[in-house]
């Protein structure tokens, strides 16, 4: 998503990454959080778990556009995902655009 460029992680550090991110995320260090996020989607493209924690980061930042975009494509590829359907209903909401927010039907 931009930024500086991926740093090399070598060895077992990759394996600690998400949960560094995740714990970022938790103590609400969005910034690191989304920078971890995009250290791991430089090896690991398309990972649901990392670009779904890095869309909360984007949303908590106030980049509800870069957040929804992201979990618009998830939802494409995980229609049956309430999580990503229940997140994107609540970012939608907090831009005001109600009309476009996702419809479950249960």
């Amino acid at each position: 998503m931009g930024g500086q460029p991926a740093r090399v992680y070598r060895g077992n550090r990759r394996k600690y990454l998400f949960e560094i991110a995740r714990l970022n995320f938790e103590r609400e260090y969005y910034g690191l959080s989304i920078a971890t996020c995009n250290d791991i989607l430089a090896y690991d493209p398309g990972n649901p778990q990392v670009l779904f924690l890095m869309a909360g980061g984007l949303a908590a930042t106030a980049q509800m556009d870069s957040a929804i975009s992201i979990l618009e494509d998830l939802k494409r590829k995980n229609a049956d995902q309430v999580e990503i359907l229940s997140n994107l209903g609540s970012f939608y909401a907090n831009k005001g655009d109600y009309k476009s927010r996702p419809r479950i039907a249960f």
